[in-house]
């Protein structure tokens, strides 16, 4: 790679992160690959995170660019399950799995916080 990725925010999509990976996608050449039905552009993804959602637990696979941004996402039963998928998608192109650091004080109480907000909107929006 010709870039470090550096580290994702610790919540990307209301999902906390679990583990990250860069991709190289060079190696891969030019075109692009379909994730859960989605095809993207191989020369704009820099790397995918496993991420918990907040509100549910749901266990997500996010395909980002080098900003992080989210642009293809799947859900999966398991993290294991999650981390095959990126294989089985990227193969060589697939970089070590990091395990996100532990999170500071500051950002454990800002995940509380969202959950506790998501959980409340949810409720509403369902009337439970």
């Amino acid at each position: 790679m010709s870039r470090t990725l550096e580290e994702p925010p610790f919540v990307l999509d209301a999902a906390r992160v679990v583990r990250y990976a860069p991709l190289d996608m060079a190696a891969r050449g030019r075109g692009g690959v379909v994730v859960d039905g989605v095809p993207l552009d191989a020369s704009m993804l820099r790397g995918v995170a496993i991420a918990e959602a907040l509100l549910d637990g749901t266990i997500f696979l996010l395909n980002c660019n080098e900003r992080w941004e989210t642009l293809a996402a799947s859900h999966h039963p398991d993290f294991a399950s999650a981390e095959h998928a990126a294989a089985a998608t990227y193969g060589g192109s697939l970089g070590a799995w990091v395990d996100f650091r532990e999170l500071t004080d500051e950002e454990q109480r800002e995940v509380q916080t969202t959950r506790a907000f998501l959980r409340d909107l949810a409720a509403e929006e369902f009337g439970g």
